[in-house]
């Protein structure tokens, strides 16, 4: 971006957009962006919505019109009992069919059990580090197929192991198997996927799901 900016200015070209995807929301990472002459950032995990009102910002500066749609790039209001995001949901639905959903489940039903063992196993050490990678895994992939609640307390646990702060983190990760096993009966009745038959075919969805 920086070489980008400097034959700009060395050519008078005309500035080029440039936006940062980018998974280091915190530290001296999540500002290197604006040093670099960027335009803005996009933080991981992002929505569909979220990507779609960055792109219409900047093509609407590019054109000088508006949009026909612009989508709100604020996070979803969900009620505290909500175990979905609606319009994550929705936004999975429009990628694909029954197949599809039911790949993505499997491969979150493989993948969260995981995470969570690697959790206990990390605050069982009192490894911070290992806390905050593992709660960022769950954080991540829940996320991206809509598990509101589950995200928003790994998150929690991602913030407070950035911070050092273990002290009773171990009751809020133990309560997590209980919030996963309602949320997978949520997701099974709201994708009208059956909770037995998993199929093998899921690894080819696993680049989806980590790259977001």
């Amino acid at each position: 971006a920086a070489a980008i900016r400097a034959r700009e200015a060395r050519d008078g070209a005309e500035r080029v957009p440039i936006v940062a995807l980018t998974a280091h929301v915190v530290g001296d990472g999540a500002e290197s962006w604006q040093a670099a002459g960027m335009d803005g950032m996009l933080a991981k995990p992002f929505t569909l919505a979220q990507l779609g009102a960055l792109l219409a910002r900047h093509l609407e500066a590019e054109t000088g019109d508006a949009p026909a749609v612009v989508v709100s790039s604020e996070a979803p209001r969900v009620s505290e009992e909500a175990l979905l995001d609606a319009p994550t949901i929705a936004n999975l639905e429009e990628l694909g069919d029954r197949d599809f959903l039911e790949r993505i489940l499997r491969l979150y039903l493989a993948q969260a059990p995981q995470a969570l063992r690697d959790l206990d196993t990390a605050l069982a050490r009192g490894d911070a580090p290992a806390v905050s990678r593992a709660a960022h895994g769950l954080k991540s992939m829940s996320a991206n197929i809509g598990a509101v609640q589950v995200k928003d307390r790994a998150g929690a646990i991602e913030r407070a192991a950035r911070d050092g702060a273990l002290a009773g983190l171990a009751d809020l990760a133990s309560d997590l198997d209980g919030l996963l096993t309602r949320t997978v009966g949520a997701l099974h009745l709201r994708l009208g996927v059956p909770a037995e038959g998993a199929p093998e075919q899921a690894v080819a969805t696993l680049g989806m799901l980590e790259a977001c």
